[in-house]
């Protein structure tokens, strides 16, 4: 186990209650800026008594979650949130509405916005994996597993490793054994996703290459065997620390070294792409934010989520505010791109696969229904094969009793991949 204990918060105010719903209640806030919307809901940026702040809201898409279960996934993250008040690496709730709360704004960038910026140094990298090892390891041992440790959800504030977002969040105690180790198992993942990260840097020195890399071996095979408990996050941070405290210590002597910095588009991890050839400068900024945001929800690779997006957008310049509309009226937008319906389609299998890890099948069979009904109207093209595959196999993988009663493609039970040029082939 690491020797370090983060130092917990000596005082903390409980969040006032306030009986009026968010669209009564935003008059006491100024400089309201929606910064996204969710299936669940949506956040905004504002100030409060001069104090910046975060609210979430239930806001659900129409024809996607209904009201009820908005309202029921705002209360399980503000319950996670109250229970994790004592740790400093938590944003403070500070009210809590009758379908919004408020929590500080704790500044800083996230992770996956300084990868697509400036990058990350290798040593920046690996302190937040030590550092979030130890935050994590505190989460499991009091029963919480985050259960979506993506770069997008760690912020590197003045104050240090920030953790945000706990609307997919696991309780022991509420959801069971079976799914907290689950979920725990996707934090560890993560975390060992993260240190790969850092080793992309050209200038880490070999031998602290192979070191780290065996570290990361170690523990995977430890995860595969199901060998791993709520400290083994702490473990990863005390096998990483010296090696840190190394990579740190490379420099020359009397003269600063220049470091690499690990960027999001370092390498072409999907060959093939219609940007292969392109660089993030001949896309607007930001519909390349916005599109980097949403293609972290289907991996927890930055670069791989910079890459789609930016063969997305070679297809349509305005394709996320395309997708955001189309997700906001289900059916209401005339002629989308083939694609912005199957990833739309892939969101909604998305919210089927949290739906049948907390137990609701009917509820995940439906989100695959609506899935089916913007599948089923899309016709095979070069430009939506890879959503089309992604599709399916996110099918395959989280929801294996549908395909009887779902059919999603007409050769899926063959496992035939699709042929491109088929413009005839639907699913």
């Amino acid at each position: 186990m690491l020797g370090i204990v983060p130092r917990l918060r000596t005082t903390y105010q409980a969040p006032s209650l306030r009986p009026k719903p968010w669209s009564k209640a935003k008059v006491r806030f100024k400089g309201v800026k929606k910064l996204g919307q969710g299936s669940y809901g949506s956040a905004y940026a504002a100030k409060l008594q001069k104090r910046l702040v975060i609210v979430k809201v239930a806001d659900p898409f129409p024809g996607g979650v209904k009201m009820d279960e908005a309202l029921a996934a705002l209360a399980k993250e503000v319950r996670v949130l109250t229970r994790l008040q004592k740790f400093p690496f938590v944003p403070r709730i500070l009210e809590v509405g009758a379908n919004y709360y408020v929590q500080e704004d704790v500044g800083g960038e996230s992770m996956l916005n300084l990868l697509g910026k400036g990058g990350l140094e290798a040593r920046e990298i690996l302190a937040e994996v030590v550092a979030a090892g130890v935050i994590l390891a505190r989460f499991h041992q009091d029963g919480i597993a985050h259960n979506d440790f993506a770069p997008r959800n760690v912020l590197l504030t003045p104050g240090g490793v920030v953790v945000i977002d706990y609307g997919l969040a696991v309780e022991r105690d509420r959801d069971g054994g079976p799914a907290f180790i689950t979920a725990m198992r996707n934090d560890l993942v993560n975390l060992l996703e993260d240190a790969l990260m850092a080793m992309e840097a050209s200038d880490v020195p070999p031998g602290i290459r192979n070191q780290v890399l065996a570290t990361v071996a170690q523990f995977r095979q430890r995860l595969q065997a199901g060998q791993f408990n709520e400290t083994t996050a702490a473990e990863i941070s005390r096998d990483l620390v010296f090696l840190l405290a190394q990579l740190t210590a490379t420099g020359r002597r009397g003269k600063s070294k220049k470091r690499d910095r690990v960027h999001v588009n370092i390498a072409d991890l999907v060959p093939g792409g219609r940007a292969d050839n392109m660089s993030p400068r001949d896309f607007d900024p930001d519909q390349l934010r916005k599109g980097v945001k949403v293609e972290m929800e289907h991996t927890n690779n930055p670069r791989m989520a910079l890459e789609i997006a930016m063969d997305h957008l070679t297809e349509h310049p305005r394709y996320y505010d395309l997708l955001e509309k189309m997700e906001a009226t289900f059916h209401g937008v005339d002629n989308p791109p083939e694609s912005v319906r199957l990833q739309t389609a892939r969101k909604f299998l998305l919210e089927a696969k949290v739906q049948a890890a907390r137990g609701y099948p009917d509820d995940a069979r439906d989100y695959v229904a609506k899935a089916t009904r913007l599948i089923s109207a899309a016709r095979l093209s070069p430009t939506n094969k890879w959503e089309l595959i992604h599709a399916r196999s996110l099918l395959r993988e989280t929801l294996p009793d549908t395909m009887k009663s779902i059919k999603v493609l007409h050769d899926f039970n063959e496992g035939r991949e699709p042929q491109e040029g088929n413009e005839d082939a639907s699913f």
